[in-house]
C-alpha cells in the first residue's frame, strides 16, 4: 500500500496571500501522486481534515490538522519539452 506525503499551496489574490497545507494519500492515490505529480502543478482534491495533538520538544501540546486525499485529479496539461 503506497503512502505519500505532500505539501499544497493554495494562492490567494497575491503572492502574500499563499498557504501551504499538508497532505497524506494512501494506496492508488498515493502512487500516482509519486509517478506523475511534480511541483507547480495545478490539481483539484477532495478528501477530509484530520487533526491530531502532539507534545513539542518543550512539552507543549499542539496540534496539526492534515487533508487525507481521498481522490485527486489533474487539471493542467504537461507539455511535451516538459515530460
Amino acid at each position: 500500500m503506497g503512502l505519500v506525503y505532500l505539501r499544497l499551496a493554495t494562492n490567494g489574490r497575491d503572492d502574500k496571500d499563499t498557504e501551504f497545507h499538508q497532505c497524506t494519500a494512501f494506496g492508488k492515490t498515493a502512487e500516482f501522486i509519486g509517478e506523475y505529480l511534480t511541483t507547480g502543478r495545478l490539481v483539484y482534491l477532495d478528501g477530509r481534515l484530520q487533526t491530531r495533538a502532539y507534545g513539542d520538544p518543550d512539552g507543549a501540546r499542539r496540534w496539526a490538522t492534515t487533508i487525507v486525499v481521498d481522490r485527486l485529479q489533474v487539471l493542467d496539461h504537461r507539455r511535451a519539452d516538459q515530460q
